[in-house]
């Protein structure tokens, strides 16, 4: 992959360098960076604290912002991945998909997460439109190959239920679940319902609706026992890559090469140290 090539080569002309400012002096170079040249922009830090700051810093500046935060490795591995995180990774490639001229700032670790293609992405992207014949058990499968995990009552972002032929989901980027419902295998209608009462909202109904997904690890096939872990992503995905690959011909800049540089050895001794203790 070109980019892993060029991570930490910085004599090509799409990569740029800053350090030596102050903070705030960063963030103006930066920015005005992105509208001289007008193309998308990924910022690489190697601390998420420095991702977190230089995001909201950027953000008095411009709303073309986002964010990919990832956990420190032994955080991932260990421990859990942040649910937060996730969600905000998962935005910022589902915003991507649609318009990726935007500034991304990102960690070392969450510019080195495997990701699927782009083009699977798009292809996990389900829209659904009042009178198409898809079957409530197909979509609810589909749902799950794209994230989607099954409760009895739906009440947060990234679950969905079933009941007879009415299937609620809680899309990511919508403020409200929606309830489908089926006459057969037809969809009849499609409304937004209320998260505490559980009821359909007055004059919600909507003739279709996209549904984008809510896992970086989609399936290309539908299986219902399977680990969602970023070590086995090859193991269910033809290609992967990574976020480069939703922003197209983009500038990089290193926010502190040397830092990034002095991240990335600490980090692959701390894989090489976890794989050895965990083998003994």
């Amino acid at each position: 992959m070109k980019f892993f090539d060029n991570l930490f080569n910085i004599n090509d002309n799409n990569y740029y360098g800053v350090s030596g400012l102050n903070s705030e002096l960063s963030v103006i170079y930066v920015y005005e960076t992105f509208l001289k040249y007008n193309k998308g922009m990924v910022v690489i830090t190697n601390s998420i604290y420095e991702a977190n700051n230089l995001y909201n810093k950027l953000l008095n500046y411009t709303d073309r912002v986002l964010f990919f935060p990832m956990d420190d490795f032994i955080t991932s591995e260990a421990i859990a991945i942040s649910p937060e995180f996730k969600s905000e990774r998962i935005n910022t490639i589902n915003c991507l998909i649609k318009d990726n001229k935007y500034i991304v700032i990102a960690n070392l670790m969450g510019i080195l997460r495997y990701l699927p293609t782009s083009k699977v992405w798009s292809k996990s992207i389900i829209k659904i439109d009042v009178g198409m014949n898809i079957g409530r058990e197909y979509l609810e499968h589909m749902l799950y190959d794209s994230g989607y995990e099954k409760e009895t009552i739906v009440t947060e972002t990234g679950k969905l239920g079933v009941r007879g032929y009415v299937l609620d989901i809680f899309p990511i980027g919508e403020q409200n679940p929606v309830r489908i419902e089926f006459w057969g295998d037809e969809v009849d209608s499609i409304k937004y319902f209320d998260i505490d009462s559980q009821l359909s909202i007055d004059n919600s109904n909507v003739d279709s609706i996209e549904i984008y997904p809510y896992t970086e690890f989609l399936l290309t096939s539908y299986s219902d026992n399977v680990v969602r872990k970023q070590k086995y992503l090859k193991h269910y995905s033809d290609e992967v890559s990574g976020l480069w690959d939703y922003v197209d011909k983009f500038l990089c800049f290193y926010y502190d090469y040397n830092q990034i540089d002095e991240g990335h050895k600490l980090l692959r001794e701390s894989i090489i140290s976890y794989d050895v203790d965990n083998k003994n």
